[in-house]
């Protein structure tokens, strides 16, 4: 969470520009549980935001 909170600062900043962020899960038995951490939100039309659960 500290790394996605980072490059969410950044990018707020505008220090970096990217749309997307993929969390690789492979080797996982079951993912599920990593995706459920994040609960995702629309702030505006032209950007999504994530916040912890």
């Amino acid at each position: 969470m500290e790394t996605l909170q980072l490059l969410a600062a950044k990018k707020r900043k505008g220090l970096l520009d990217f749309e997307r962020v993929v969390i690789e899960t492979t080797g996982l038995a079951d993912p599920g549980p990593v995706a459920q951490t994040f609960s995702w939100t629309k702030k505006s039309p032209s950007s999504t935001c994530w916040t912890p659960s």
